[in-house]
């Protein structure tokens, strides 16, 4: 199965491909329960949104989980995702310090780069809480030291989830 352009459709029983007037907050149900083959090329903020609620599975962790997942230069599927349990509430420099090696450890054994996803998983989460809005804020900030490229950072609770934006994560 393809789209109109030829690019694979990762076939959940979930259609990805809502109108551009729909809201992307909420999940219909079934609410894809894998990630996208590896290849597949995403384009749009739902598709990647898709692909990090499809990673976290239907089955969240009692504790907040960071999902680390990566795109080529072609925005295509990189068979790789790093789960990082156990956080804290607030971001501190012990968790913050590990997730920074991790990830520039696999972006350096990737010199022709690659776009880094992240899903910030809790059961109650998915929306714009206060812990979300603090790792996103932490994360942009250590993405930007690095010189990281991260195109999407979305929360995903059990039956929600929402991109996350700079501009709502400041205030």
């Amino acid at each position: 199965m393809t789209h109109d352009d030829a690019r694979p459709i990762h076939d959940t029983g979930y259609d990805a491909r809502l109108p551009a007037t729909q809201s992307t907050d909420l999940l219909t149900r079934p609410r894809p329960e894998v990630p996208c083959q590896p290849g597949t090329t995403l384009i749009t903020g739902r598709e990647v949104l898709d692909h990090l609620v499809g990673l976290v599975g239907p089955r969240l962790s009692s504790s907040p989980v960071l999902w680390f997942t990566f795109l080529d230069g072609a925005r295509q599927v990189v068979p790789l995702a790093i789960p990082f349990d156990g956080l804290p509430g607030l971001p501190s420099s012990g968790p913050v310090a590990e997730i920074v090696d991790v990830v520039s450890t696999v972006l350096a054994q990737h010199p022709d780069g690659l776009i880094v996803l992240v899903a910030i998983s809790r059961p109650s989460g998915g929306g714009l809480g206060a812990f979300e809005k603090r790792w996103a804020r932490a994360l942009w900030k250590v993405a930007d030291d690095a010189g990281w490229t991260v195109d999407l950072v979305a929360a995903v609770g059990s039956d929600r989830a929402v991109p996350l934006d700079r501009a709502s994560c400041d205030r």
